[in-house]
């Protein structure tokens, strides 16, 4: 039997964290798309992740410990997604405050 190396021991742990984050935010977008207004702040939160992802990742580019052609996977994975939870963003928090001046009037 071969033996494996101590970076490929470590990866289907990290596969399974990976796996299991990307679940836990496809279900906020899930509850988002199915009840924008009550579920905004998970979708903000998801906005937050898209940024964070990226912000390690070039830290660790920057300090050499992530290959530069990884940027490729940060555009495609997490970068594409904020123009657009931005545009939806601003949207509901301007829908609600709508909502609640026409309440209050």
């Amino acid at each position: 039997m071969r033996q494996l190396s101590d970076e490929a021991e470590r990866l289907p742990l990290s596969f399974q964290l990976v796996g299991m984050w990307g679940f836990l935010i496809g279900i906020g977008y899930w509850l988002t798309a199915s009840r924008p207004l009550e579920n905004r702040d998970l979708l903000l939160r998801g906005t937050a992740a898209k940024l964070g992802g990226p912000a390690f990742a070039v830290w660790y580019i920057v300090n050499q410990q992530l290959p530069v052609n990884h940027l490729i996977n940060l555009v495609i994975a997490d970068l594409m997604w904020l123009p657009p939870f931005t545009i939806i963003l601003c949207r509901l928090y301007q829908y609600k405050g709508t909502v609640e001046q026409k309440d209050k009037a």
